[in-house]
């Protein structure tokens, strides 16, 4: 599988996935509905009687139908549950115990402890430098 054909089946994977999320996907398949209503109805009548049968309530397609249980589903599910009367809610807990350890205490050295002839590495000599014409040739 190329790289073009990866990209091209996660943008569509995102794409479903996004259409899922927000509810989108039940307002393409409202759209499907009416356009094959449409389609049906505008090979038998004129254009504004399809139309005006196609946006009729009172006599939606299965599908139309299907779309309609399928949001009302929905809003049953995201209500939000309700608390009874009586119940108590938590809203704080006792925090748990800190799993750090505890502060060891650092003794220092004095300045007077310190020496003063201390170690320090050699200071770095800078590399010869090449003439420019010696590397030439």
């Amino acid at each position: 599988m190329g790289v073009a054909m990866r990209r091209h089946l996660s943008v569509a994977c995102l794409l479903a996935a996004w259409l899922c999320a927000t509810g989108a996907l039940l307002d393409v398949a409202q759209m499907v509905a009416w356009t094959r209503m449409f389609t049906g109805y505008v090979r038998t009548l004129p254009v504004a009687q399809a139309l005006s049968r196609t946006f009729d309530p009172e006599k939606p397609c299965a599908l139309c139908l299907a779309v309609q249980k399928a949001r009302e589903t929905g809003r049953r599910q995201q209500s939000p549950p309700t608390v009874a009367a009586g119940q108590k809610v938590v809203l704080i807990s006792q925090p748990a115990e800190s799993l750090a350890p505890a502060a060891i205490p650092v003794a220092w050295l004095e300045s007077d402890q310190m020496s003063t002839s201390s170690w320090s590495p050699p200071v770095p000599v800078p590399p010869p430098r090449i003439r420019f014409a010696s590397w030439l040739g």
